[in-house]
């Protein structure tokens, strides 16, 4: 008779699929372990079609629900991945022309992280490059109630100068090109910066699970000398 095979339960399979899609999405980026930047990969159209396909493969936090140390740390790395691709996705799609995909991955990250000032802009300057005037000034306004509502700050100079330039000229087609440019670049820099600010976020929170960790060793052990010196002696004399 055929040797039976042993099957593994299906909630074990659904944490291996999962954690296999959520590596395919990190292995489309390379770590610089000289100064501890992750870099996307050159988006070129084929690095393009490759990084929407693992987007569409991370369907939502790694193991969510579990709250080990070692599945916290690696679901707020996938985290911050995932939010890196949908952004070089997006600014993929503006540069090429592609206005609504580009539309359609800035709007995902604003809807798990919808005060991304930057993310705001590049909405604003998509909506304006479509021609699309009065969507690129209601993303302004909204734009300037969530940052007044959840951190009570007004906007950044830079999206103050998009409006105004998105007022006064309407979709200006003199001089679009240099603007766009110049904000994409100055987007591109705080995005280098937002991502390492992440990444710090990411160690500082590692090394304070590690110390709430030694810490509850040190009272353990605290707990146990105690109990040691609490505990009576045997008068071995009256034996």
């Amino acid at each position: 008779a055929p040797t039976p095979v042993a099957r593994l339960p299906s909630t074990t399979v659904s944490r291996r699929r999962r954690r296999a899609r959520a590596r395919q999405l990190y292995e489309t980026f390379t770590l610089d372990e000289t100064n501890g930047q992750a870099k996307c990969i050159a988006v070129t159209v084929d690095a393009a079609a490759e990084l929407a396909h693992a987007v569409g493969l991370y369907t939502g936090e790694f193991l969510e629900g579990v709250y080990e140390d070692w599945c916290i740390i690696e679901r707020e790395r996938l985290n911050v991945l995932y939010i890196t691709s949908l952004s070089q996705l997006a600014s993929f799609h503006e540069a090429n022309g592609t206005y609504e995909a580009g539309l359609a991955y800035a709007a995902k990250i604003l809807s798990l992280d919808e005060t991304r000032e930057m993310i705001h802009r590049q909405v604003m300057r998509l909506h304006w490059l479509q021609g699309d005037r009065a969507g690129a000034l209601q993303q302004y306004k909204r734009c300037v109630q969530i940052l007044l509502d959840e951190l009570q700050v007004a906007p950044m100079e830079e999206t103050t100068q998009l409006y105004q330039q998105i007022v006064r000229e309407g979709f200006a087609t003199t001089g679009l090109a240099l603007t766009q440019s110049v904000i994409a670049s100055q987007d591109a820099q705080s995005e280098s910066i937002q991502l390492l600010l992440e990444q710090a976020h990411h160690t500082l929170h590692r090394l304070r699970l590690t110390l709430d960790q030694a810490d509850a060793e040190l009272q353990q052990i605290s707990q146990m000398l105690d109990a040691i010196r609490e505990a009576p002696i045997d008068d071995e004399s009256d034996a």
